[in-house]
C-alpha cells in the first residue's frame, strides 16, 4: 500500500463537497495547516512513524485502519456536514440529527470513507457501508476522547480502538469477498 503518493489529499477533494455539501476553498475547512495537502502530508507521514500498531506484523486491514484513525486523531477538517447536503438525502432524520450531534463526525465521516476506498482498490467485489452502520460507526469513534490529557489512557484507547476497526473492516471486506476470509474455525469445537 503506497500511502505517499497523495491519495488522501486527491480523496478528500474529490469526498468532501459531495459527501457534506460545503463548497470553498480547502484550506478553509482545515485546521492547523494553510493547506489540505499539508494536513494530509503529515497525517500519512504521523500513521506511518507513530503508528498505533505495529506495521511490521499488521495485516492490510490493520494498516488501513490505522490511517483512519490517524485521521481522526489529527481532526484537519472542522467544518461540519451541512443540513443541506448530499448526506442527508440518504440517512433518516433522527441518523442525521444524531450524526449532526457528534462533535468531530465530520472527520470520522472522511476516515471511514477513506478506509472504504483504501480497501476497495485492494478487492474484486467493492464493499459498501450502510448509512445507518455509517451513523453509528461514526458515534462509536467520535466517543474516544482524543484529548485526554492521560497520555498513557489515550494511547491505549487508540490502539483498541484501530484493532477494533481493523476487525470490521475485515468482516465487511468478507461480506462481498468471502475469498479473502480466513480459514473458518469449525462451529461445534
Amino acid at each position: 500500500m503506497n500511502s505517499q503518493d497523495g491519495s488522501l489529499c486527491i480523496f478528500i477533494r474529490n469526498f468532501y463537497e459531495n459527501i457534506t455539501g460545503i463548497t470553498g476553498e480547502l484550506r478553509d475547512i482545515t485546521v492547523g495547516h494553510p493547506t489540505i495537502s499539508e494536513d494530509c502530508n503529515n497525517i500519512i507521514q504521523l500513521s506511518e512513524e507513530a503508528a498505533f500498531i505495529d506495521l511490521n506484523q499488521a495485516s492490510f486491514y490493520k494498516k488501513i485502519a490505522n490511517i483512519a484513525i490517524h485521521i481522526l486523531y489529527v481532526s484537519p477538517l472542522k467544518t461540519a456536514i451541512s443540513k443541506t447536503g448530499p448526506l442527508n438525502q440518504y440517512l433518516k432524520v433522527e441518523e442525521f440529527k444524531a450524526l449532526r450531534a457528534t462533535p468531530n463526525h465530520q472527520n470520522a465521516i472522511v476516515a471511514i470513507f477513506y478506509a472504504i476506498h483504501l480497501l476497495n482498490q485492494e478487492i474484486d467485489n467493492k464493499i459498501e457501508v450502510s448509512c445507518h452502520s455509517l451513523s453509528e460507526l461514526v458515534q462509536t469513534l467520535c466517543a474516544i476522547n482524543m484529548h485526554d490529557e492521560n497520555e498513557t489512557n489515550l494511547y491505549q484507547s487508540l490502539i483498541s480502538t484501530t484493532k477494533h476497526l481493523a476487525l470490521l473492516l475485515e468482516q465487511i471486506t468478507y461480506k462481498t469477498n468471502s475469498t479473502l476470509q480466513y480459514q473458518l474455525c469449525p462451529g461445534d469445537l
